[in-house]
């Protein structure tokens, strides 16, 4: 096995081991029982992992000749959207009771002008000479073949997991869909999420972030490993006035966040990562 090969893998269990043993604390301070925290953590860090085997294994993209963008001053613009991000996060929490708990309670229309708000933040970048444009946004056959399948072997991988260990965490059915009758509500969602998180997170965090990183000569595994873990530390306000114990749940959104850095990679375009964090948001 070549010696980067083995050097990926080695990061890749480090990782999820981690991301494993932080969720299952989470659930023990929470007051679960031992074989339940242990249930939901395999369950959740289980799915990630088949996921992430079927990136690596899936056969090689026609992007060898294609480059990712990289640049060290695109570090800037990620802290300082990062930065405006958190500040949003903490003022819409503090003076509007706004998060992920209680955000359903708006119109879809509210949301989307905050979301476009949001998201027009990243064209700070311009300032720093870094266009959207700079970088890869092509979406091949391959690759949607590949983001498609990989939200699906995720979802029924967490799934298998949970049923098979009893913990029966996602009772209600295999996807998160009410029926199979809501395939256009489906569509709109996954197009909605898409639209945000996806092209702000993506843009931000595997964009900005790890051009940011290869721009300053760190290796893959290192810029997937950073930016994914700065991916879930900014998740700990997104859900309110949590414990302060959730950041050890926050491993949940960073190996999201680690998944979504090894397409990035394998594909070497944001846009197969926008479809797949959208796909990842509603199945």
């Amino acid at each position: 096995m070549p010696p980067d090969k083995c050097k990926t893998i080695i990061t890749d269990i480090i990782f999820i081991t981690i991301g494993f043993i932080c969720i299952f604390l989470y659930y023990i301070i929470n007051k679960n029982s031992i074989s339940d925290s242990l249930f939901i953590s395999t369950s959740i860090t289980g799915g990630t992992l088949v996921a992430m085997i079927f990136v690596s294994l899936f056969p090689r993209l026609d992007t060898d000749s294609q480059k990712m963008y990289e640049n060290k001053s695109a570090i800037y613009p990620f802290l300082i959207v990062w930065t405006l991000l958190l500040l949003i996060i903490y003022c819409a929490n503090k003076f509007f009771n706004l998060n992920n708990n209680t955000s359903n309670k708006l119109s879809w229309y509210s949301l989307l002008f905050i979301y476009i708000g949001i998201t027009a933040t990243l064209f700070i970048g311009r300032f720093f000479n870094i266009k959207l444009k700079y970088f890869n946004w092509r979406l091949t056959s391959r690759s949607f073949l590949l983001i498609f399948i990989v939200s699906i072997v995720e979802n029924i991988s967490r799934n298998i997991i949970s049923k098979v260990l009893s913990a029966g965490i996602y009772p209600s059915s295999m996807f998160r869909l009410n029926s199979l009758n809501s395939l256009p509500i489906f569509l709109l969602n996954a197009l909605f999420n898409a639209a945000y998180p996806g092209i702000f997170e993506e843009v931000l965090y595997r964009g900005f972030l790890i051009s940011g990183l290869k721009g300053i000569g760190l290796s893959d595994e290192k810029c997937n490993v950073i930016q994914s873990i700065i991916f879930g530390i900014a998740h700990v306000m997104s859900w309110g006035a949590a414990p302060k114990a959730f950041i050890l749940y926050t491993a949940a959104q960073a190996m999201a966040g680690y998944l979504l850095g090894k397409v990035y990679f394998k594909t070497k375009s944001l846009t197969p990562c926008i479809l797949l964090h959208g796909l990842m948001n509603v199945i």
